[in-house]
């Protein structure tokens, strides 16, 4: 069963009962219907192809929020690390 778990009289570091970032977690979040439970606001996963299977019914669809790096910044700062 899906639920709320965590959080402060604010209601803020509420989180739902399932693991996103598996694709175990997709797959039981597809089962348990999380989207049309409509009791996350945003789901973090580094799986979009597969979280996209959770948005298949035309009246829940959703949106994407990419943050990348700039490439060159990527590569000094792994160049300073393995130093």
């Amino acid at each position: 069963n899906l639920r709320l778990v965590g959080g402060d009289e604010n209601n803020m570091g509420r989180y739902v009962n399932i693991d996103p970032t598996t694709p175990q977690g997709l797959e039981r979040a597809k089962d348990l219907q999380l989207v049309q439970s409509r009791m996350a606001r945003a789901i973090v996963t580094p799986d979009i192809v597969q979280a996209s299977t959770l948005f298949q019914e035309n009246s829940h669809t959703g949106r994407i929020f990419v943050m990348l790096r700039h490439p060159v910044k990527r590569e000094v700062s792994q160049f300073y690390f393995r130093q």
